[in-house]
């Protein structure tokens, strides 16, 4: 029986990522119609002078770790319970740093996104559940090609390419 374990496991990660594909279908589809306003948070999560980058199942290339702040939840609260579900990284809210708020025009929505910056004197340990997000690594800045899809990535990079 445990031989069958793995090869299960498989199996449900998979559908796992099928349905984070297809939400993310009718997403965009629920978004052409309602043209919403949407609030998110992202996390820059830097050890020495490369950042943490994560790739979705759902999305082609990178991204920064973060998603949805979910109804009467706050920011740092929404980042610091995505970085627990995406990474299994277990942080405390007053470690992450303000850095900004970009709010953006794509996919037929306004998303408002906030970013918050972490500093790691050791690289962190993160484990990923190879089901929303299925590839994570630290690049240096210059090395990450944003998605196209990932417009709050490329903006906070441009701005720390300009601070430089």
């Amino acid at each position: 029986m445990p031989a069958h374990a793995p090869a299960s496991h498989e199996r449900l990660d998979a559908l796992y990522r099928w349905f984070y594909r297809a939400a993310s279908i009718v997403m965009r589809l629920f978004w052409f119609v309602f043209r919403p306003l949407t609030r998110g948070v992202n996390v820059a999560l830097w050890h020495a002078d490369e950042l943490l980058v994560v790739r979705n199942a759902y999305r082609p290339g990178y991204t920064l770790p973060g998603g949805y702040i979910r109804f009467q939840e706050k920011a740092r609260e929404a980042a610091v319970r995505e970085l627990r579900e995406e990474l299994q990284l277990t942080i405390a809210g007053a470690d992450l740093i303000a850095w900004g708020q970009i709010e953006i025009r794509q996919e037929y929505r306004r998303d408002r996104v906030t970013i918050f910056e972490m500093h790691c004197a050791a690289p962190p340990v993160v484990r990923l559940d190879n089901r929303e997000v299925v590839a994570a690594c630290f690049l240096k800045p210059a090395a990450v090609v944003p998605s196209p899809h990932a417009a709050p990535l490329a903006a906070y990079l441009a701005a720390k390419r300009t601070k430089l």
